[in-house]
């Protein structure tokens, strides 16, 4: 036994997850939600030593008794359905329905193989708690650099809009790095992958002959509602009576940045986040009503203008990766 590298994992496993935001949820909550975890657990008929290791790190940092563990290793074999369905009525929609299925993909991964019967059941949990197709990609991609210690290709998803930072920190906590120096590290490597990967993300309904026609691109829902929920954690925009205002410097707001009512974007005021159905992600965005909010989005992804001439005067040779403007 190397003792060394025996006292740093008990060292480790004895500060895991000591920041994972569903430690400041009620008591429910966190036992739904580990009911919940039990049954991807088990999605493939067989619980690993891995995956039960998981699952104890998790109750001792959502600070519950150990106890805990055989009963939900029970509701694992033996679901019950009002439990479920309370957890979908509680996480549906949420920003924490994205922090479950990051727990879900490294609950999966635990033994070193995703089985499909895991990936079936984390996609239909998935669907039940609205999550977007978009939204799952980006974990899933995260999911699989922090597993493989890609650091620098995961850093990205730590400093940007397209999931919640503050559901990703303790990650970070877990593998020993410090968040404002494994920013500042990968600044300005970020800085350009962000501009490609929202350019990336934008639509193109119109295929001719030479390609996918650029001028014709949108941005949808889907690449949209990260994007403002990141403002409004920022404290760039708020929400009041079911508008969005932008807060400008010395505390300024500025009114009509937003209808929700017009765009068809739902606000949980309880838990502050932004939600749309799973049928909406790839519909455009309303550019009538959501203006203010689409020039926001191609500034940000370096376009200049407006946006369609901003795409217009790209040049790439690949229509999937797009070049500096």
């Amino acid at each position: 036994m190397n003792i060394l590298e025996f006292i740093q994992e008990v060292t480790k496993e004895a500060n895991a997850f000591s920041r994972h935001p569903m430690k400041e949820q009620s008591l429910e909550d966190r036992v739904l939600y580990l009911n919940a975890l039990a049954l991807v657990m088990n999605a493939d008929g067989q619980i690993k030593d891995s995956e039960e290791k998981y699952l104890n790190i998790l109750i001792k940092s959502f600070d519950l008794d150990k106890s805990y563990f055989n009963e939900f290793v029970n509701f694992a074999h033996a679901p019950k359905k009002d439990k479920v369905l309370s957890f979908f009525r509680s996480f549906r929609g949420k920003s924490l329905a994205q922090l479950f299925l990051i727990d879900s993909c490294f609950m999966a991964m635990s033994d070193g193989f995703l089985h499909e019967k895991e990936t079936a059941v984390i996609n239909e949990i998935a669907n039940a708690l609205e999550v977007l197709v978009g939204v799952r990609t980006d974990i899933f991609n995260l999911c699989c650099q922090v597993y493989n210690k890609d650091w620098a290709g995961s850093s990205l998803y730590f400093n940007s809009h397209f999931l919640k930072k503050n559901h990703l920190i303790h990650l970070l906590d877990y593998h020993g790095y410090d968040y404002k120096v494994f920013i500042l590290k990968n600044k300005f490597l970020n800085s350009i992958r962000l501009k490609e990967l929202m350019k990336d993300k934008l639509s193109y309904p119109v295929w001719g002959d030479k390609g996918m026609d650029c001028s014709m691109c949108y941005l949808s829902y889907g690449a949209a509602i990260p994007f403002l929920q990141a403002m409004l954690d920022r404290g760039v925009v708020n929400v009041c009576e079911n508008k969005v205002v932008k807060i400008h410097e010395g505390g300024q707001k500025s009114s009509g940045y937003l209808d929700l009512e017009l765009c068809n974007v739902f606000f949980e005021k309880y838990s502050r986040d932004f939600s749309i159905s799973l049928n909406q992600e790839t519909q455009p965005l309303p550019e009538r009503h959501c203006h203010n909010l689409i020039e926001d989005y191609y500034k940000e992804a370096g376009l200049k203008n407006n946006h369609r001439h901003g795409v217009e005067q790209l040049e790439t040779r690949n229509p999937l990766r797009w070049g500096a403007v």
